[in-house]
């Protein structure tokens, strides 16, 4: 929402993070393409929490071929403003240690 405050901004990406989980639960991407703006930040770190908890599961698979797996990896890859050619902007370090590319 444009121009909200700070206090309703709290809960208004808590509960779009909900929804995203909820989303990328059901929808269980191969592949996250995500470009600069924050808005990509809630969508990277659900789909890492999940990437993990489905890693965590295959870890009790214990002498199964790994490519055997019907489980999705949620690959994600952000992709820069062109406009940013010197430093990322402040999306890109917050997301930068867990995307694939």
């Amino acid at each position: 929402e444009v121009h909200q405050s700070y206090i309703s901004s709290i809960f208004t990406t808590l509960y779009s993070t909900y929804k995203t989980a909820q989303l990328l639960w059901k929808l269980q991407p191969h592949l996250i393409v995500t470009n600069g703006p924050g808005t990509c930040v809630p969508i990277v770190y659900c789909s890492f929490i999940l990437r993990c908890l489905f890693s965590l599961g295959d870890l009790s698979r214990f002498g199964e071929d790994p490519s055997s797996s019907k489980r999705k990896v949620f690959r994600t890859i952000f992709i820069e403003s062109l406009c940013r050619v010197k430093t990322l902007s402040l999306s890109g370090k917050i997301v930068y240690p867990i995307v694939d590319s």
